[in-house]
C-alpha cells in the first residue's frame, strides 16, 4: 500500500487490543514479528486514547429494516453522528440510543479505527489496518538512521554468505576487510563510518578498508548495493 521494501527497517508496529491476554499471546511471537517485518519497535498497549482508536457502529440495514420499519431511516441517518465513547460505553451496557431508538447490541457491530487526528503524538505517521477488534498500526515515516542500519545488515549477511562460499567453519580465524570501487553519494562510506559499532558486534571483529600490504588473501567478491560497489576481502 505504501510501497517499502520489506529491507527498509521501521521503527514501530503498535498493536491495540483492550485485551491483556490476546497482547501476552502476541508478545510470544515478537521476535518473528520483529525480524520478519524488519521492525525496531513492537508495541503492545491497550491504551486506545494514546494511539486515536475510535469507536464506530456499523449496522446491518437489511436485518434492522425488517425489525424497525418506518424507524429505520431515522436510525440510519443518526448512526454516522453518535459519539465513539456512546458506542465504546454500548460493549458494556448492551444497549445503544441512535436517533431516539434503542438499539442491542446484537443489531449492530461496533468495530475499532484509527484516527490520525487524535494521536497524542501528531508527528507519528501510521498507516492502519484493523479486523474489527484489533487495530494494528505501522509507522511507515523511513528515518535515515535506520535505513543505515539496514545497509549494514545487508553487508553482514554478504560476509556470512561468502564465508560459507569459502567453506569456514564458525572456528576459522578470518580478518575481514573491504575496498570501496564506486561510491557516487558517498553513501556507502557513510555507513561503514555510522554503523562501525553495529559491524564490530555483528562480525565480533572490526570491519575495515583493506591496507595495501593485505597479505594471504584467500577470498574476495565484488558486490553492488545500491549505487556503490565494493569488494569483500578476506585474510588469514
Amino acid at each position: 500500500r505504501v510501497g517499502i521494501s520489506l529491507k527498509t527497517p521501521l521503527l514501530e508496529l503498535v498493536v491495540v487490543h483492550p485485551s491483556a491476554e490476546y497482547l501476552d499471546d502476541v508478545r510470544t511471537l515478537s521476535n518473528y514479528v520483529t525480524e520478519e517485518l524488519n521492525l525496531r519497535n513492537l508495541v503492545l498497549t491497550s491504551d486506545e486514547d494514546i494511539y486515536g482508536i475510535k469507536y464506530r457502529a456499523e449496522a446491518d440495514f437489511k436485518k434492522l429494516g425488517t425489525k424497525l420499519r418506518k424507524d429505520m431511516p431515522r436510525v440510519k441517518n443518526a448512526l454516522p453522528d453518535i459519539p465513539s465513547a456512546e458506542i465504546k460505553a454500548a460493549q458494556t451496557s448492551g444497549t445503544l440510543v441512535v436517533g431516539g431508538i434503542t438499539l442491542e447490541t446484537e443489531d449492530f457491530n461496533i468495530v475499532r479505527v484509527f484516527d490520525a487526528l487524535s494521536l497524542q503524538d501528531k508527528s507519528k505517521k501510521y498507516e492502519e489496518a484493523n479486523d474489527r477488534e484489533v487495530v494494528v498500526l505501522l509507522d511507515v515515516e523511513v528515518h535515515a538512521e535506520l535505513v543505515q542500519e539496514g545497509v549494514a545488515r545487508d553487508i553482514v549477511n554478504r560476509v556470512q554468505r561468502l564465508r560459507k562460499k569459502a567453506g569456514l567453519m564458525p572456528v576459522d580465524d578470518v580478518v575481514y576487510y573491504y575496498q570501496i570501487g564506486e561510491d557516487p553519494s558517498g553513501a556507502l562510506a557513510s555507513v561503514l563510518q555510522t554503523q562501525a559499532e553495529f559491524l564490530l558486534r555483528s562480525l565480533k571483529q572490526a570491519f575495515l578498508p583493506l591496507p595495501a600490504d593485505a597479505v594471504e588473501v584467500f577470498a574476495e567478491e565484488e558486490h553492488e548495493l545500491n549505487q556503490s560497489k565494493f569488494t569483500l576481502v578476506f585474510t588469514r
